[in-house]
């Protein structure tokens, strides 16, 4: 009978192993010892060399491009979603003075857990129409009946 492979432990093992690996993924790796070298005052050309040195086959125009473009995904990542958005400036449609958030909760203790979690959300979303003619619309309906 053949054992069976852990797939995470598969996939750990081709991680760690460098034939396996791209070269920026690689330099991902050693990305952190590569800013040291630099901030300590160590050129590229020798940061390369050494690079190179360990089997990376690297160009000095390969490494600044590799760097470059780890070095935008780390920004990238590190943005908020959308940058300068703070509530303060956020406005929304949403009446505060009736809004279903003060009313008292229901007994919960029946429903399963997306239950629950879609009659939390209820109150707190306007359920109204969206589209800025239909509420125009629906608006002057309300008034001719008046």
């Amino acid at each position: 009978m053949e054992q069976q492979k852990d797939p995470g432990q598969a996939l750990l093992k081709l991680a760690e192993e460098t034939a396996n690996r791209s070269k920026i993924g690689r330099l991902r790796g050693v990305y952190a010892e590569i800013e040291i070298a630099q901030k300590a005052g160590v050129s590229n050309s020798k940061i390369v060399e050494t690079l190179n040195d360990c089997g990376f086959e690297l160009t000095l125009k390969t490494f600044e491009t590799m760097l470059y473009r780890i070095r935008k995904g780390q920004q990238k990542s590190n943005k908020p979603k959308q940058p300068g958005l703070t509530p303060e400036k956020v406005s929304t449609n949403v009446d505060t003075s009736e809004t279903k958030a003060d009313e008292p909760e229901a007994d919960l203790s029946g429903l399963t857990d997306k239950q629950r979690r879609e009659l939390k959300a209820d109150k707190y979303m306007d359920t109204g129409p969206q589209n800025p003619l239909l509420k125009r619309l629906l608006d002057q309906d309300k008034n001719k009946d008046k």
